[in-house]
């Protein structure tokens, strides 16, 4: 699901001595982010670079009615683009799972990821000193009449 391209810039520099032509090569670092600040609203984390140094800002769970866990869900951040996203991963009790994330001020919201898998991460909005929540749902896995559950988590 994570594809991440790696582009290596090669240069050769040709040095001339006594013992002939020797080619000299350096390599660049392997993944430069391709988007930068409003132009990444809406871009998948992974392809553009933006998730290679991620972590977490905030954790919660989807919780059904009893209390139990159905999700985890993780409002990411990247420091090469200071942008975020959100990240869901069920747990044993959880059945469908989405996350979706939105930013209030300039308003944006991304496509809702989700399914039946054990794991979803959705598309980045730029967060620099901005407000970003991530939207979280699952069902019960339990229960065949489950309704759609669902938490929020901003940063």
């Amino acid at each position: 699901m994570h594809r991440r391209a790696v582009r290596r810039l090669l240069a050769g520099a040709v040095l001339i001595g006594t013992v002939g032509i020797v080619p000299a090569v350096t390599a660049s670092p392997a993944s430069a982010a391709t988007c930068s600040g409003y132009g990444c609203d809406g871009t998948d984390p992974a392809v553009t670079g933006c998730s290679a140094n991620a972590n977490d800002t905030s954790v919660g769970y989807v919780t059904n009615s009893a209390g139990q866990d159905l999700a985890k869900i993780q409002l990411r951040w990247s420091l090469t683009c200071h942008t975020n996203w959100g990240k869901i991963t069920k747990t044993a009790q959880g059945s469908y799972i989405a996350v979706y994330a939105y930013r209030p001020s300039p308003y944006a919201t991304t496509s809702t990821y989700g399914g039946y898998s054990s794991s979803y991460y959705g598309d980045q909005l730029y967060g620099d000193n901005l407000t970003v929540c991530v939207v979280g749902y699952a069902t019960d896995a339990t229960n065949p009449q489950s309704p759609m559950y669902s938490y929020t988590l901003c940063g």
